[in-house]
């Protein structure tokens, strides 16, 4: 039942979930696809969250593995491309960036992270670059609703607080890995030395 395990009741579920939602044969499926075995879920549910939720004004970036550690390889019983996230509990597997209400915690978007090459191929990276892309595809429908569109490190950058602006999204998170264009230097000098020291520094941005 896995690491942490799962009631039965629940396993006997998802065991009849995953029957009605798995084709029998690969009729419909796209040989091109290297996801094809394991992206349905995924479309089914972005699709399903679509209908059915309505986040409220603060959502939140963020990032998920799904453990597997089974083979890389183009079978039914591969996953095209495995990850190792050394700080997650689980640390090999598909990575899924994802997009939920920061509110009450309910995810209403998933990405599944395909590697460098095949990312590097999707909406919005021509543009916008890699990690705003990633953003602004999980937040779609909710392109100039002017909500809080908040992310970790990774997700965090000058250029995604641009770049939510033209989208109609007030963007917020930690400036840490992506420091390019943020005043780091003007900070330390203006903070005092000990832990939890802080100081209210305002900037404009284009679009702002």
């Amino acid at each position: 039942m896995g690491k942490y395990g799962i009631g039965i009741n629940r396993f006997h579920l998802l065991k009849k979930l995953a029957g009605e939602m798995y084709p029998l044969n690969e009729v419909g499926l796209d040989p091109s696809n290297k996801w094809r075995y394991c992206d349905i879920p995924v479309v089914k549910y972005n699709k399903h969250m679509l209908a059915v939720f309505e986040p409220g004004w603060n959502t939140g970036l963020d990032e998920t593995m799904s453990a597997f550690t089974g083979q890389e390889g183009d079978k039914p019983e591969d996953i095209p491309h495995a990850m190792f996230v050394e700080r997650k509990p689980e640390p090999r597997g598909a990575e899924l960036e994802d997009c939920a209400d920061a509110q009450c915690g309910c995810i209403f978007g998933l990405e599944i992270n395909e590697g460098a090459a095949e990312m590097a191929k999707k909406e919005y990276v021509n543009e916008y670059g890699g990690t705003a892309a990633c953003s602004l595809r999980l937040s779609k429908h909710l392109h100039h609703s002017w909500r809080a569109w908040g992310g970790d490190s990774w997700f965090a950058g000058v250029r995604e607080v641009e770049v939510g602006l033209s989208f109609g999204l007030y963007f917020y998170g930690d400036m840490k890995t992506n420091t390019v264009r943020y005043p780091t230097t003007e900070l330390i000098n203006r903070v005092g030395p000990s832990s939890g020291d802080w100081e209210v520094m305002t900037s404009t941005v284009a679009g702002g």
